[in-house]
């Protein structure tokens, strides 16, 4: 009878030690639990990576649109005038399912538009002169008359040795003649966009680094 009894102490105890070994473990890895360090300094590499990524977004796009306008006006340095154009009418793209209006203008007082021929694309190909009036397609898209402006400049361009034609309008007051130094200078501006955004993020990735480091050297010493 005292040998069972024995047996049941013993196994009473080594339940009893085990349980007490486990809660001491667990405490032992509450008091063990690595430090996360401070948030500061993480939210302010976040917040490095992320206004380094939006301002070099907007220069990489703002680099892109400007190289591929300097693109659209190659070919036309010296062969291209500004006039104004007057709302006419409604009607509808052709390549595309919104509208576009029409207007008309007239041409430059110039003796390169003399005896050369307007080609429109709403209508047949017209011999003009200059102050000859002509009618063409603006740009913008819409639906009805209100979304169009009243007034558009027109780059008119000369193609080939006699052809004129419009190849883009826009808000009164945008557009100027092509010059050899207008593409020159688009592109340039294109250029500078474009390093400025690669020299944007390579801060943003440094400035981040820095950070980082800067925790991990507190985190050293505390």
């Amino acid at each position: 009878m005292s040998d069972q009894r024995y047996l049941e102490d013993r196994d009473n105890f080594d339940e009893d030690d085990r349980t007490d070994d486990f809660f001491t473990f667990a405490e032992e890895e509450e008091d063990y639990e690595e430090p996360r360090g401070p948030l500061g300094p993480k939210l302010a590499a976040a917040g490095i990576m992320i206004l380094a990524s939006i301002f070099a977004i907007i220069l990489l796009i703002g680099g892109i649109r400007t190289f591929n306008e300097a693109r659209a006006n190659e070919g036309y340095e010296g062969r291209s005038w500004v006039m104004t154009g007057t709302f006419e009418k409604v009607t509808s793209d052709l390549q595309g399912d919104s509208n576009v209006a029409t207007y008309t203008g007239t041409l430059p007082d110039n003796t390169a538009m003399t005896g050369k021929t307007f080609i429109s694309e709403i209508a047949d190909p017209v011999q003009v002169n200059p102050g000859s009036t002509v009618e063409f397609r603006g740009s913008q898209t819409g639906t009805v008359s209100a979304d169009f402006p009243e007034t558009v400049d027109a780059l008119l361009v000369q193609t080939g040795d006699a052809n004129l034609t419009v190849v883009r309008t826009g808000e009164e007051g945008s557009l100027v003649p092509v010059t050899e130094d207008t593409v020159a200078s688009q592109k340039r501006s294109a250029m500078l966009r474009l390093a400025g955004a690669i020299l944007v993020f390579g801060v943003g990735v440094a400035g981040t680094f820095m950070m980082i480091r800067k925790r991990k050297s507190t985190e050293v010493l505390d």
